[in-house]
């Protein structure tokens, strides 16, 4: 192999040895400045050619210790460049003015303009009016930004389903004025009970929240299970078989349970479960199956 590269050096280094000597008779006899460029054109091709050539056959006659040497003299010379170009555009960086974070009360501002914005646009209501509408939001817990969809209206009420990246629920504007908020089931907002009745903090849970007191509640039965191993609970994802809803510290889980019972027999079986929160539902309240009362007190919400 490094016979042959050597050849094909020594070839090219022929072909541009003869091409000057047929140029130099013939390069000043007709159109001179063609002639002169097209054979720079050939002789910078087949130098570069040789040179190629010239410098492969001299790797390929490296030891491995002088390959490897020369390897890392090139990456090394590789990433000095790198290295050199981050340093200029880090500097360039530097020199660019960045504008100011925005500040907590500036977010906030930016939050409420987005819904209030929403309400303008869907409830057809002043910038007064859709302010003290969110500012209502904002009692019951709710103060990320929040989206409206129109369900019904009347001349006196407009219904809202709405929405963040938390909840949703239903909204009812009376008037210009807010008069229901409620979400899960909860009864956060209304106008005829003196205004904020609840928090939503106080009845938020996630959705890994949920399925992980799933899971506890599950635990929590099968110890009152005659054979908990083949014990079977609904899938976490079915909706309408579990029941997850909290208040403050409490959360109450319900769902059913087939299970074995002393004869063997299999039974489907309803159960309520309620935990502590503050203790991630490791603290057992109250146990129920199939309407027996088997540890604690049920607390009403």
């Amino acid at each position: 192999m490094d016979n042959v590269l050597f050849g094909l050096g020594l070839l090219s280094l022929a072909g541009v040895i003869a091409f000057l000597v047929i140029a130099v008779v013939r390069i000043f006899k007709k159109k001179p400045r063609k002639n002169f460029v097209v054979a720079a054109l050939i002789c910078f091709v087949a130098s570069n050619v040789f040179i190629f050539c010239g410098a492969q056959t001299n790797y390929n006659n490296m030891t491995p210790e002088e390959r490897s040497e020369y390897d890392s003299k090139l990456a090394a010379e590789s990433q000095l460049k790198e290295e050199k170009k981050a340093s200029k555009d880090k500097s360039k960086d530097k020199n660019k003015t960045s504008e100011p974070p925005m500040t907590e009360a500036a977010v906030s501002q930016n939050i409420g303009d987005v819904s209030v914005q929403a309400l303008k646009l869907y409830a057809d209501l002043s910038d007064e009016q859709a302010q003290k509408v969110i500012n209502d939001f904002k009692k019951v817990g709710i103060s990320t930004p929040i989206y409206f969809e129109s369900l019904s209206s009347n001349s006196t009420d407009k219904s809202f389903k709405f929405s963040n990246d938390k909840i949703s629920g239903t909204l009812v504007v009376s008037n210009g004025k807010t008069s229901y908020i409620s979400s899960g089931g909860v009864e956060l907002f209304n106008s005829k009970k003196g205004g904020a009745l609840a928090n939503i903090e106080d009845y938020y849970l996630s959705s890994y929240e949920s399925n992980y007191y799933k899971g506890m509640a599950e635990q929590h039965v099968k110890q009152y299970l005659k054979t908990p191993s083949a014990a079977s609970f609904p899938d976490l994802t079915d909706t309408s078989a579990w029941i997850v809803s909290r208040y403050k510290d409490t959360v109450t889980v319900s769902a059913w349970v087939d299970s074995q019972n002393s004869y063997g027999a299999l039974l489907r079986s309803d159960f309520v479960i309620q935990m502590s929160y503050a203790s991630q539902g490791t603290s057992l309240t109250y146990a129920e199956i199939e309407d027996k009362v088997l540890y604690g007190s049920f607390v009403s919400y």
